[in-house]
């Protein structure tokens, strides 16, 4: 990292944002399929991804990425 570079989350604080997203998506009502994740390709793929695993924890059924 660069000395003007700031980190602002490490891994464990991104996995808690993540996980507080599939909860708040739960929590809006986003409960009933069909229910789609779209990533760019660049670094999104891998969030859509993630958010979906956490997803299918919380609501028991398969997210389509």
């Amino acid at each position: 990292m660069k000395p003007s570079e700031q980190r602002l989350c490490d891994a464990h604080q991104i996995s808690g944002l993540i996980a507080s997203m599939a909860r708040k998506l739960v929590d809006a009502g986003r409960r009933r399929p069909p229910l789609y994740f779209v990533g760019i390709r660049s670094r999104g793929v891998p969030l859509a991804e993630r958010l979906a695993r956490d997803l299918r924890v919380l609501l028991g059924q398969e997210i389509e990425v």
